[in-house]
């Protein structure tokens, strides 16, 4: 099983302490290491991921996710080529719609249509990264050839494209909307990633996960069949937030509660978040992962039973990053059900 790691800090403590803690992982044998990225928080994540690769030799440079419909189909797919050379190879794309209207508003964007946007450059992406060069008129994009070809991949074709949403985005008491929005559909994600995407990528975030996502496993096989392609039999990655261990559940709960305002950097996300009100204790135990070692394992060793997983996202939500890894390290991998796996 493989194991890589996202840290919920949208700030330059991020962008200074990631490469560093990249290498750790690395030096720990684990797999990858991932941003997200949100609008106008947070930092640039190519960027980012640009520094982790010169400061790394091995372990994958992640996404939890571009979000497409921000770019032009052609700017997006030299930048996802230069990374993958950077990195020689390691990039794994996790790439999504968006969530948040403001963002798309203020890149002069129609938020109702970035589903329709995201699948119309996921046809183009496929095409440049191939061919290195594409013709296309669609209804939001038009290329009449690029002055010069694209380079390829050092991923061939390209870099896995991983599909991010579907239930564990839709699902669940903790699932954050932005007010006036409808909840995301969740088998948009899910018809996309049969008909473009190599690998799924939905949240854990329910009391129904391994059944929801089983489900889910089997109906992308069908759909990705009905369009004439085979997916490989392990292409499921799961999200596990928000993720704090401590051998003392509580001080894992006070720590945990310290960081949410900091998550949550932008002035817009804060309402959203508040007006929901901060997760409660039992909301943590029940949709994240805050607590001891062993109650961490039991939830990754429930979700071990769906399947098709070949990777886990945790998502630590944590003021001390490398002592989070540690105890990971330490005091979860030896109680999963996986343990004689390599966790690369």
């Amino acid at each position: 099983m493989k194991f890589g790691f996202y840290l919920t800090e949208g700030s330059k403590r991020q962008v200074v302490e990631l490469p560093e803690f990249a290498q750790e992982a690395e030096r720990l044998g684990y797999d990858a290491i991932y941003t997200p990225e949100g609008l106008p928080g947070g930092m640039e994540p190519m960027m980012q991921m640009a520094a982790v690769a010169a400061k790394t030799k091995k372990i994958k440079i992640g996404f939890s996710a571009v979000i497409v419909p921000y770019r032009q189909p052609w700017l997006l797919a030299r930048e996802i080529v230069t990374l993958d050379h950077l990195s020689n190879g390691r990039v794994l794309l996790g790439m999504g719609a968006g969530w948040r209207p403001p963002e798309f508003e203020n890149l002069g964007l129609r938020y109702d249509r970035r589903g329709a946007m995201f699948d119309e450059q996921l046809e183009i992406l496929k095409t440049l990264l191939t061919e290195g060069d594409v013709v296309y008129e669609g209804r939001f994009y038009k290329i009449n050839r690029l002055v010069t070809k694209l380079e390829p991949c050092v991923q061939r074709p390209y870099p896995p494209f991983v599909i991010t949403g579907g239930p564990g985005m839709g699902s669940g008491q903790r699932t954050v909307m932005w007010p006036g929005t409808k909840p995301q559909n969740p088998d948009a994600a899910i018809k996309r990633t049969a008909k473009y995407g190599d690998a799924f990528n939905p949240v854990a975030r329910t009391d129904d996960d391994v059944r929801i996502f089983t489900d889910c496993y089997h109906r992308i096989r069908q759909l990705a069949t009905e369009h004439g392609r085979t997916l490989p039999e392990k292409f499921m990655t799961i999200s596990i937030l928000e993720v704090n261990i401590n051998p003392d559940p509580e001080e894992a709960m006070a720590d945990a509660a310290s960081c949410d305002s900091r998550w949550v950097i932008e002035r817009e996300g804060r309402k959203i978040f508040r007006s929901q009100g901060d997760p409660t204790q039992e909301e943590r135990v029940k949709y994240g992962a805050v607590g001891t070692p062993e109650m961490l394992a039991g939830k990754i060793n429930t979700l071990l039973s769906i399947p098709g997983v070949e990777r886990f996202i945790i998502v630590f939500h944590a003021n001390n990053f490398f002592r989070q890894l540690e105890l990971f390290h330490k005091e979860v991998v030896p109680r999963l059900k996986c343990q004689n796996e390599s966790p690369a």
